[in-house]
């Protein structure tokens, strides 16, 4: 066989790995050779380098030109097939999650990891990933990707179980605001008799106001924090909220509060209330 060849084994991620390969067979320029041997269980590809012979710098640049790119596909295969079990494994066995409680986790969990503007996780995680590829590429012409993911995988496996870490912390604050914002709702749905109307601003010092349908001052205090406006809406439980400009850009009790009311919420954009304040 030519010197110049890689071959690539799986046998749980069949699926991915084609699609690499389908996606390496149409990339325009690339000098190699591609074929595929499925036998239940195993899939094997061949990566040969064609019209390479002999020792030479230019064909060894070639190769690890062309190693840049199957890497990268190997990549992708662990991100899109192999990462899954492992984070549900992971959720099992470090947060003793099981059943039910694990798909509604998974998809958050994996949305906060792969959500690459919000964290970069995702980017990290391949950089690690390649490279330790390309490293094993450089010695080795055979792959086994369970072999490799199992063996040879120890710095993504310690950055993606510190990642995951994160992510489910992430995940148990949103159920516990969710469980709080579900409190609030229905503490609100629940006072069927009130059919009074609210106005809530937040001026540029952070102070918030509350004032009646008249526009006269309820309370106007400090918010130091945001319990103080959620206890005042709990005891006067408007069946209406106008929350004025100004709220609209806090980014913590006017989400909230509009988490609860829903439509029973509208932002005003200019009365004299916004303007005043």
């Amino acid at each position: 066989m030519n010197d110049y060849y890689l071959e690539v084994g799986t046998s749980d991620y069949k699926e991915e790995l084609s699609q690499a390969v389908y996606d390496l067979y149409h990339k325009d320029g690339l000098p190699i050779e591609i074929s595929e041997v499925c036998h239940e269980p195993n899939y094997l590809v061949s990566f040969i380098y064609a019209n390479l012979k002999g020792k030479n710098v230019r064909n060894e640049l070639t190769v690890k030109i062309v190693q840049y790119y199957i890497a990268h596909a190997l990549g992708s295969v662990v991100l899109q097939g192999w990462e899954e079990r492992y984070i549900r494994k992971k959720l099992k066995d470090d947060f003793s999650m099981f059943g039910s409680e694990i798909d509604e986790a998974y998809p958050k969990v994996a949305g906060y990891l792969n959500d690459q503007a919000e964290t970069g996780f995702l980017r990290l995680r391949n950089r690690i990933l390649v490279k330790s590829i390309l490293e094993f590429l450089n010695d080795h012409q055979k792959i086994d990707l369970e072999g490799f993911m199992n063996f040879r995988s120890g710095q993504y496996k310690r950055e993606l179980k510190k990642q995951i870490a994160r992510a489910v912390n992430v995940y148990a604050l949103q159920q516990e605001h969710e469980s709080f914002v579900r409190l609030l709702k229905r503490f609100f749905e629940s006072q069927r008799d009130n059919k009074n109307t609210m106005h809530m601003v937040i001026n540029h010092k952070d102070e918030v106001a509350f004032y009646d349908d008249n526009h006269s001052v309820l309370i106007n205090s400090s918010a130091e924090s945001e319990d103080h406006p959620i206890s005042v809406l709990l005891k006067r439980s408007p069946n209406r909220l106008i929350v004025h400009v100004a709220a609209e850009k806090q980014s913590g009790i006017a989400r909230i509060v509009q988490e609860v009311f829903g439509d029973k919420m509208t932002y005003c954009r200019g009365c004299s209330l916004c303007k005043d304040n």
